[in-house]
């Protein structure tokens, strides 16, 4: 027997053979329209017969092919020789036991007795019929009276002769029959063959006796899914049969009452049945189950309790009965004097990789590189037909470092869904059976899980072809294991639409009323673009006063909204235990964080977070942006410390202190107990005006201590040496710390050493920078995890740790160690460094360049830092690099800022992308490879006066010293250095280089200082901010190529600067602003209200610039109180001026600069370079 084999497949469900003059145009019409919207399939003549063929064959097929064959007697049925050999052929088919077709009779306008006596219009008929066709008219005759005597439907006797009612009643009944008939067993089974095979179900067909079998096994194994491929075998060849889901949980839910009534009602075919009690229902079931052969099944029993309501004895039924039995205990259905108990084995290897792929890859067979790992999945889950189809859908379309993470998980904590069945009852094929007649539309609202899809819309193949199925949920990956065609995401409301949304609650209106616009602001951004919750808080504060708004706005920052927080926790509650540790984890400290590094973290403390935090994203708890970063919804981030704030108040255990003040109180105050249950602690150093102080001997009570985050915030622009300006004091000593830390930042920690048996294994990242610690782990310790060690500025460090078993560091810093003497030689040995950052400091430069490979080139790459990608020398002492520095080839970003003695850079890496050597005072020489003079690296000498005032340009592009290094510098050596830096950057010096985007760059900027006349190259000059450039006659956008500007004006406020606007003669815009270089504002501190001039050249094609006409208009710093143009120039670039003019001549006629220097900024797309003096 095959796999999911019904007895027979129908092609139609019903054929009826009707007198077409009669009632072809009203009564069936209706029928037909009536059939086909509750998706009956009907044949019908007028359209399936294929045109121009022999009619009477098709007909006889169509009938073969239909379950319910519908006779309608009418008036003239019997004049038409097509009607009564339709009939001979559907009594024909009655007698047929395989296929088993149903019959049913229709009095339309005639009695049965006309029928059977063939008197009236039919006695008329057959004296025709008697001269013309005599041969046929016995058998018709008798057909006649066979049919006659069929129970059937009368239409005047039924509904007083209303069609409609009619109609609807004999299609209800049809449907009623075609629903209860095979279940749906699903899709891709494999292996029930063979279990068919063991069963030999051919002996319980026609035998004399009650058959009682039992199938167990654990759950999820499939016994419900081998007993519904049975009863839709099987039910053919009983009188009456019944399918009892999930006998446990209905009972639970219902009551053992519910499962009576659903067996009697599926026995006798009847609705509305009563019964008060399960004793009653005893009673009713032993009557009617003795009088015919049943098959039932009761699925997933589980007390004996259910076993005596419904199936007590085999005395209870009809010999011929087949009766079922899934349960997981043996022993009960053995004291239940079961016949036959089969134990459900699980599918050998080959049925089980077989299952697996088709639910993980849709296919028989792993997908190409997912072999090795698909073993694996099928190992683990050992045969477990459940647990095969749940891992797939699981695994769908994931990674193969996914499935690796996943897998590893599974090591330690099974998937919750392994072991849950899902019950569905006749639904699904009822479900399957309407949707597939016409398109549809069909929204499903909120799944959350596979049952549910399973049960409601299995497949696309349910559906008739231009349906449309639509699914919410919060899953992404739910949808995408159900093989959903596009998943969108819903996206916040903007500043603008979420102001009018909270308005329209707040307010009735699209505007804040008067005096609220402030607050209905803050409102706003406190809700961050979330619908509901816009709502929900418009809705609280609507007729309050502005006092009320400002005293419940300040609550809101410490505590969220009550509705709003109950609807965000739904998406909390469904997340595993682990999932909601990260979650909460990343609420308290790890917004805005690398989402490679927390993954690390959370890794270090057994949490599986690439799978988990995936789930997250798929969720929409959490968002990974364009920079890896973790980002979090504001109302998420408040729920989740709501949550953290809860758990404490409840359980009395605090396991996260991310609140500074909450530290406060427990640390210092010791109004909170210290309990071991502490997981989590975060204290910012900068958040308190007085004097707190803390015991370090408090940390001995952490036990489950697995981040402590300790640090003071450290901006880019503001870096310190040493941590001043906070009030966090501790006292007592160190005994001990945590062994299951995987963070430990302790920023300014004052003790000299660290408890001697601290040895966290799983430690991930370490930053004890500006810490009193002297040295630590001076054995080898071995931290396979270990990826970041900062121990920036730690002065009292005298030696490094021993770094052969920390072989995966992937970022050390010992920027500012100054009394660092002894540098372990297993520095070299760590070859993950690749995007380390080496912070190498004046005192240690020399002791470590031969172990480095920086001084020898005989050294070994290997056992060096060759693999470093940056590589900070920043505030040396040194005048010249070593040579061999080139061998580093991985080598991205050399930072040399401040090393104010150099004087020479000989040949760098062509592998450098940016060169920082800002405040370089006495750099004069730069050398280029001869190899590849302008690579694409990005320079930035920021304060080299002496390399700008003394530039020469050999042959390879390297710039060479001069003899005037003290001279001032002239309008024409002016020229000559700005040729110099540009040719240096790799722009020869004909203008259509620039212009005509050869090289890579988009935009040149020139600013110095003093007051200053418009050079005449800009051949359109005004005074104040804006000037008017005339297009010529002929002018073509396509021969346009760029412009320059100029400008001079003096700020009071160099952060406030804007840039410049350029518009269309009808005032339109042909381009975005343009910003001031962000670069040059730092140049311009300390030389406020004073004139600058500040030079642009673009060649960025703006599609804008097509639309021009007659003119345009630059306006520079327009609206701009910080700012007055003293005067401002333009000119466009056309193709006619590129071949008559070289780089030269932007510059000719430029002022002198003043002694209070100036900058230079070449912009690309790539790469830019920066120079000032």
């Amino acid at each position: 027997m095959a796999t999911t084999s019904i007895p027979h497949r129908w092609k139609y469900d019903v054929f009826v053979s009707f007198r077409g003059e009669d009632i072809r145009k009203n009564f069936m019409d209706h029928m037909f329209n009536d059939s086909k919207h509750k998706g009956i399939q009907a044949f019908r003549d007028d359209t399936k017969l294929p045109k121009g063929k022999e009619i009477s064959p098709h007909l006889y097929k169509a009938i073969e092919e239909s379950r319910f064959l519908i006779v309608i007697f009418s008036k003239n049925y019997a004049s038409s020789t097509w009607c009564l050999r339709e009939l001979v052929k559907i009594l024909q088919c009655k007698q047929m036991e395989n296929p088993k077709h149903e019959v049913q009779i229709i009095f339309y306008d005639v009695k049965p007795n006309v029928v059977r006596k063939k008197t009236g219009s039919y006695a008329g008929a057959f004296a025709k019929h008697d001269v013309s066709n005599r041969t046929e008219v016995d058998k018709w005759k008798e057909a006649l009276s066979m049919a006659a005597n069929l129970s059937g439907w009368d239409l005047q006797d039924m509904t007083n002769g209303f069609e409609s009612k009619f109609i609807y009643s004999i299609s209800r009944e049809i449907l009623k029959k075609l629903c209860d008939g095979p279940l749906h067993v699903g899709e891709n089974l494999v292996g029930i063959d063979f279990r068919f095979d063991k069963l030999n179900l051919s002996r319980f067909v026609g035998s004399n006796k009650v058959n009682m079998i039992g199938i167990c096994g654990i759950s999820g194994i499939g016994k419900t899914t081998l007993a519904k491929a049975i009863y839709n075998l099987m039910y053919v060849h009983f009188e009456g049969n019944c399918f009892c889901e999930d006998v446990k949980e209905v009972t639970k839910r219902q009551g053992l009452i519910q499962v009576q009534l659903h067996m009697i009602g599926k026995i006798l075919k009847i609705e509305d049945f009563k019964i008060s009690s399960v004793g009653e229902g005893i009673m009713v079931i032993k009557k009617i189950m003795s009088s015919e052969p049943i098959l039932l099944v009761l699925d997933d029993v589980d007390h004996h309790d259910q076993l005596k309501a419904l199936a007590g004895s085999a005395s209870w039924f009809c010999p011929g009965s087949l009766i079922i039995f899934t349960c997981k205990d043996k022993q009960l259905l053995r004291s239940h004097r079961v016949d036959e108990i089969h134990d459900m084995d699980f599918l050998d290897e080959d049925e089980s990789l077989r299952l697996f792929s088709l639910h993980a890859f849709e296919e028989k067979h792993p997908s190409t590189g997912y072999q090795e790992v698909a073993e694996k999945a099928v190992n683990y889950v050992q045969g477990h037909p459940l647990a095969l189809i749940v891992l797939g859908c699981f695994l769908y379309g994931k990674t193969v470092g996914q499935w690796v993470s996943e897998l590893e998980r599974l090591k330690k904590h099974p998937n919750e869904e392994i072991h849950r069945i899902s019950s569905v009852g006749e639904g699904i094929m009822v479900i399957k059976k309407i949707m597939s007649s016409k398109p549809i539309l069909l929204v499903l609202d909120d799944v959350d899980h596979h049952d549910q899809l399973k049960a409601l819309a299995g497949s696309s193949s349910w559906f008739c072809p231009g349906s449309l199925i639509i699914f919410t949920g919060k899953d992404k990956q739910l949808l995408r294991s159900h093989r959903v065609d596009e998943i969108h995401d819903m996206y916040f409301l903007d500043e603008d639409e979420s102001l009018k949304l909270f308005s329209l609650h707040a307010f009735e209106e699209k505007h804040p009323s008067t005096g609220f616009q402030e607050l209905a602001e803050k409102a706003v951004n406190y809700v961050q673009g979330h619908p509901l919750a816009l709502i929900v808080l418009g809705c609280f504060l609507y007729g309050k006063t502005v006092g009320q708004w400002v005293s419940e706005l300040e609550r809101l920052k410490k505590h969220p909204n009550e509705e709003i927080h109950r609807v965000l926790r739904l998406s909390y509650d469904g997340l595993n235990l682990q999932q909601q540790n990260i979650l909460l984890d990343i609420a308290c400290l790890f917004v805005g964080e690398n989402n490679d590094f927390v993954a690390s973290i959370l890794d270090g403390c057994n949490f599986f977070a690439d799978t988990n935090i995936r789930v997250l994203v798929d969720k929409s708890l959490i968002t990974i942006s364009s920079d890896k970063s973790l980002q979090m919804h504001d109302l998420i981030q408040i729920m989740a410390r709501e949550i953290i704030y809860e758990e404490s108040i409840m359980s009395g255990n605090q396991r996260r202190l991310w609140n500074s003040y909450e530290v406060y109180n427990v640390l210092s105050e010791k109004k909170v107990p210290i309990t071991e249950g502490v997981e989590v602690l975060v204290l910012s150093l900068e958040k308190f005006s007085q004097k707190f102080h803390i015991d370090a001997n408090d940390f001995a009570r952490m036990r489950k201590l697995r981040i402590l985050k300790i640090y003071q915030e450290e901006k880019v622009s503001k870096k310190k040496h040493e941590l001043k300006g906070h009030n966090v004091i501790f006292s007592g000593n160190l005994y001990y710390l945590s062994n299951e830390l995987s963070l430990f930042y302790w920023h300014g920690c004052p003790f000299k050493y660290l408890p001697s048996d601290f040895y966290p294994k799983n430690i991930v990242a370490i930053d004890l920078s500006y810490s009193n610690i002297k040295h630590f782990w001076t054995t080898p310790k071995c931290f396979r995890r270990l990826k970041v060690m900062k121990l920036r500025y730690c002065c009292n460090l005298t030696t490094t740790p021993d770094f052969s078993q920390i072989t995966n560091l992937e970022e050390l810093s010992l920027e500012g160690c100054v009394n660092l003497v002894n540098i372990h030689p297993s520095i070299g040995m760590l070859k993950r460094l690749v995007v380390g950052q080496w912070k190498i400091q004046p005192r240690w430069w020399t002791s470590i360049a031969a172990p480095f490979g920086l001084l020898s080139k005989q050294q070994h790459p290997q056992r060096s830092i060759s693999l470093a990608e940056v590589l900070y020398l920043k505030g040396n002492n040194f005048t010249s690099l070593p040579g061999s520095l080139s061998q580093l080839s991985h080598l991205e970003n050399l930072v040399l800022d401040g090393c104010k003695k150099l004087e020479m850079l000989a040949e760098l890496p062509l592998s450098l992308l940016a060169l920082n050597a800002s405040d370089c005072t006495s750099l004069r020489e730069v050398s280029r490879s001869s190899k590849d003079p302008f690579s694409g690296r990005s320079d930035y000498f920021i304060n080299c006066p002496k390399l700008f005032k003394n530039v020469t340009i050999d042959s390879e592009g390297s710039i060479l010293k001069t003899q005037c290094l003290d001279s001032s510098i002239t309008s024409q050596g002016f020229i000559h250095q700005l040729s110099a830096f540009i040719g240096y950057s790799g722009v020869e010096t004909n203008t259509g280089e620039f212009f005509l985007h050869v090289t890579d760059y988009y935009s040149l900027d020139i600013l110095y200082y003093g007051n200053s006349f418009i050079p005449e190259w800009f051949t359109n000059r005004s005074t104040g901010n804006h000037v008017k450039v005339e297009l010529p006659s002929d002018w073509c956008f396509d021969k346009y190529r760029g412009f320059g500007t100029y400008v001079v004006f003096k700020c009071k406020d160099p952060d406030k600067l804007k840039g410049y606007s350029v518009k269309n003669f009808d005032g339109a815009s042909l381009n975005s602003n343009d910003e001031f270089p962000r670069n040059f504002q730092n140049e311009m501190i300390g030389i406020r209200d004073s004139y600058t001039t500040w030079l642009h050249y673009t060649n960025i094609d703006t599609w804008g610039w097509k639309k021009a006409n007659n003119f345009v208009t630059f306006s520079f710093e327009e609206n701009n109180e910080e700012v007055e143009v003293k005067e401002c120039g333009a000119r466009l670039i056309c193709d006619q001026y590129l071949q008559q003019e070289d780089v030269t001549s932007m510059f000719q006629d430029l002022p002198t600069p003043s002694q209070h220097g100036g900058a230079i900024m070449l912009g690309g797309w790539y790469r830019g370079s920066i120079w000032s003096w």
